[in-house]
This record gives structure tokens, C-alpha cells and sequence, in this order.
């Protein structure tokens, strides 16, 4: 069995697509509903680096073998949800010219949550193994 599964890659996708649009729309409607936008805001960015850890996992998960690897995969490849999901639905100008100028980052960050979140995914397959 090879190391690559694209099964667990793609869903790791869809799953960061229905994360991404989700904590989006969040932050879009926070925005508008509180007094104090900076504050709400705050929590809203470790959440959006979540959505990357927990994609990388569930493809670990899905894949059943070497989940780090593939979570890594998974998160050079998320940069284009993330491109994809702002020319949609618009985005803000200047997080649109940051992620056109510091793409190599996204990506770099997208590889090592995602394969956190793999490797996450690998330990917990480990230790439930070992405790059965």
C-alpha cells in the first residue's frame, strides 16, 4: 500500500472547505452582531488554524497509514480551497493581496498543521490499537 491515499486527502479537503466557509461566515456575522469586533475577533483566528489540525486528522483517519504524510499533503494542497473559497465569496481586499504575495506561507503553514493533525490522527490510531 502506497503512502499517498487520495481518498483521505480529498476529504481532508472537503472537511476544510466546510471548516473554512463555516468560520468565514462566523466571523463575518461576529463582525456584525458585537459592539466590539477586535475582542470577538480574537478567538476566532485560533479557531481558523483548528480547522486546518482537524482536516489533517480526519485524513489520517481516513487514510489508516502514515496520516503525517498525507496530512501534509493535504495542507499543501488547502491553499486552494482557501483561493478558491475568497474569489467565491470575495474576502477582504487585504487578505486577498497577503495571500497572493505570501502564498509560500499559507502553504508552509497548511503542511504543518495539517500534518500535525496527521500525526495527531497516527497517535490516536497507536494507542487505541495497543489498548485493544
Amino acid at each position: 500500500m502506497g503512502a499517498i491515499h487520495p481518498r483521505g486527502i480529498l476529504l481532508g479537503l472537503a472537511v476544510f472547505a466546510v471548516l473554512y466557509i463555516g468560520g468565514t461566515f462566523l466571523a463575518n456575522v461576529t463582525v456584525r452582531l458585537v459592539a466590539d469586533p477586535h475582542s470577538a475577533l480574537r478567538w476566532l483566528n485560533p479557531l481558523a488554524f483548528l480547522t486546518w489540525v482537524l482536516s489533517g486528522y480526519v485524513c489520517a483517519m481516513i487514510a489508516k497509514s502514515r496520516g503525517a504524510v498525507n496530512g501534509a499533503v493535504f495542507g499543501a494542497l488547502s491553499i486552494a480551497v482557501v483561493a478558491v473559497a475568497q474569489s467565491i465569496f470575495g474576502g477582504n481586499q487585504s487578505f486577498y493581496s497577503t495571500l497572493v504575495e505570501d502564498y509560500y506561507y499559507w502553504i508552509i503553514l497548511g503542511v504543518i498543521l495539517g500534518g500535525f493533525g496527521g500525526l495527531l490522527g497516527d497517535v490516536y490510531r497507536k494507542f487505541k490499537n495497543k489498548s485493544l
